[in-house]
C-alpha cells in the first residue's frame, strides 16, 4: 500500500471540508476515519488555517503532510458530498487510486449557484429580514438593493483577494452609505430597519457556532482563534456602518429613523422565508434543502406550541431565534385557532 498516496487523499478531503466551512472536530474526525479503516494510526492536528497528518509507516519511517487553508466560506453543498463520500471510503475500503477517483468526481459533480443567483440570494436576504426588524415596504426595497450592493462588493475584493476584514468594512460602509442618503433625502423611513436586516449576510453566524462548538469538543486554539475572527468582523462592521454615518451626517445631516413597524405575524413569517430562502442561496444549499429552512419559519411561527413545532424551527439556526423571539402570550391566543402547517422534513444532521 502507498502510504503516501493514502495520506494525501485523506489531507485532501480533510482540506476540502474546512474549505466548504466545516468545524474543526469534522475535520479531524474524517481524517481518522479514514486511516483507520486501512488500518494506519495517524496523529491529525487541525485549526482554521491549515491541517496536519503524521503516521508511521509499515517499514518505520515517519510520515507527515500538511496543506494550507486559506480564506474559505460556506459550502453545504460541498460539505454534504465529502461527508457521505467518506463514509462510503470507510465502508468499502477501495484502493487508494480508485478512492482519490471518487473523490476528484466527486469535487467535480458539487454544485454552486450563478454569479447572478448569488446575488439574487443576497437581494432576498436584505428584502427580507428587514421587515422582520420593523422596516416598510419601501424600506425593504433599499434593503434589497443593499443587499446586492454587498454581494458586487464582496465579489469584487474577492477577486482582489482582499482581507475579510477590510472586505467586510468596505462592504457594510458602501451597504449603509445609500440608506443614510435615501433617508437623509426622505426617501426612506427606516434606515436602521434596512441596514440591520441587511447586515445579517456579514454577521459571522456560522464561525461563531463552530467556535463554540470546538471549545467544547476541546480544540481551544481552534475555537479562539474562530473567536477572534469573529470579533474582528464585527469590529469591521461597526466601522464600516460608522464611517458611513459620519459621512452622511456631514452632507445631509443626522439621519433619523422612523418608529418601527409592528407587523403582523403572518407578514414577518413571509418575509421571514423570503430572507432564510436567500440564505440558503449564500450558503449553497441545494433544492430541495433550500425550501426546508423557509418551512421551518412558517412552521414556527405559526404552531401552537407543540413538539412537532420546535423539531420543525430546530431545521434552521435562524428560525429557531426567530421561533424563540415569536413564542409570546398574545402570539399563543392569535395562532390557537390557525391550522399549523405541515412537519416539513429535515435531513439528517450533517
Amino acid at each position: 500500500m502507498d502510504y503516501y498516496l493514502l495520506t494525501d487523499l485523506a489531507v485532501t478531503m480533510g482540506y476540502h471540508l474546512a474549505m466548504s466551512g466545516a468545524e474543526t472536530f469534522r475535520v479531524e474526525d474524517t481524517v481518522h476515519r479514514i486511516l483507520r479503516a486501512y488500518g494506519v494510526e495517524c496523529e491529525v492536528f487541525a485549526i482554521p488555517n491549515s491541517i496536519s497528518v503524521s503516521l508511521e509507516a509499515a517499514n518505520g519511517k515517519p510520515l507527515m503532510l500538511m496543506k494550507r487553508i486559506d480564506f474559505h466560506g460556506n459550502d453545504l453543498e460541498t460539505m454534504e458530498k465529502l461527508n457521505a463520500l467518506s463514509r462510503r471510503i470507510c465502508t468499502e475500503r477501495p484502493e487508494v487510486d480508485e478512492a482519490m477517483t471518487w473523490l476528484h468526481e466527486t469535487l467535480a459533480a458539487c454544485r454552486t449557484y450563478r454569479t447572478g443567483v448569488i446575488y439574487l440570494g443576497g437581494v432576498l436576504v436584505g428584502l427580507g429580514f428587514c421587515l422582520v426588524f420593523g422596516g416598510t415596504l419601501l424600506d425593504c426595497l433599499w434593503a434589497g438593493l443593499m443587499g446586492l450592493i454587498i454581494g458586487l462588493v464582496t465579489r469584487f475584493m474577492d477577486k482582489q483577494e482582499a482581507n475579510p476584514f477590510f472586505s467586510t468594512l468596505l462592504a457594510a460602509c458602501c451597504m449603509a452609505l445609500p440608506a443614510y442618503i435615501a433617508a437623509g433625502l426622505g426617501l426612506m423611513d427606516s434606515p436602521d430597519a434596512a441596514i440591520i436586516g441587511t447586515l445579517m449576510m456579514l454577521v459571522p453566524g456560522l464561525p461563531i457556532t463552530n467556535a463554540m462548538r470546538d471549545i467544547i469538543y476541546g480544540d481551544t486554539n481552534s475555537g479562539i482563534n474562530r473567536i477572534v475572527q469573529v470579533f474582528l468582523i464585527a469590529a469591521a462592521l461597526a466601522v464600516g456602518t460608522a464611517t458611513a454615518w459620519s459621512l452622511a451626517e456631514r452632507l445631509w445631516g443626522a439621519p433619523v429613523s422612523a418608529p418601527a413597524v409592528d407587523h403582523s405575524v403572518l407578514a414577518q413569517c413571509l418575509f421571514a422565508c423570503i430572507g432564510c430562502f436567500g440564505f440558503s442561496i449564500l450558503f449553497i444549499f441545494m433544492a430541495p434543502g433550500a425550501f426546508f429552512a423557509p418551512s421551518a419559519v412558517l412552521r414556527a411561527g405559526w404552531c401552537s406550541g407543540s413538539a412537532s413545532g420546535w423539531d420543525s424551527a430546530r431545521s434552521s439556526p435562524i428560525s429557531g431565534l426567530l421561533c424563540l423571539r415569536r413564542y409570546t402570550p398574545k402570539l399563543w391566543q392569535e395562532s390557537a385557532n390557525i391550522p399549523p402547517f405541515p412537519i416539513c422534513w429535515c435531513p439528517r444532521s450533517l
